[in-house]
């Protein structure tokens, strides 16, 4: 095959990432639990504070699209997580599904492996840093709960 008929990086690329934001444009207005925060406007933020941080560019992309499962419309077969008050606090195994998701559409070992262990790093860190656990929003305890059963 002579490289005119191959596809450039930047072709095999452009289809995933315009489906990415097809998804994150068209969902990213729901609301992010019960407060004022959207989906997107979370997604964002996590990305700017792991850039803040220093973080690597695959790690920040990591950041950004560690909850993508949410942005997807067949996420809402997944089962819901519902608070005592109930309120939805999220969709049960959504890490392993987006990272499932990354993968196949050619995203690399690191980003899409941290995806998927992003809800076990937050119930590690947890419970070997109690300050951690003191600074998640009222949102991300709610879900830690209902994800392993009872506060750390």
């Amino acid at each position: 095959m002579s490289s005119d008929t191959m596809p450039s990086i930047e072709t095999r690329a452009q289809a995933p990432t315009e489906e990415l934001f097809k998804y994150l444009t068209a969902q990213g207005n729901r609301s992010y639990g019960a407060g004022r925060l959207t989906q997107l406007g979370y997604a964002l933020q996590v990305a700017h504070l792991a850039r803040e941080a220093g973080a690597y560019d695959n790690t920040i992309v990591a950041a950004l699209l560690h909850d993508i499962r949410q942005f997807i419309p067949v996420y809402e077969y997944m089962p819901v997580m519902i608070a005592p008050n109930g309120s939805q606090v999220g969709r049960r195994g959504h890490a392993v599904f987006g990272e499932i998701y990354l993968r196949e559409l050619g995203f690399n070992d690191k980003t899409f492996r941290l995806v998927g262990a992003h809800e076990m790093a937050k119930r590690y860190l947890t419970v070997v840093d109690k300050d951690y656990y003191d600074k998640l929003t009222k949102i991300s305890k709610n879900s830690l709960r209902l994800q392993v059963g009872a506060p750390p």
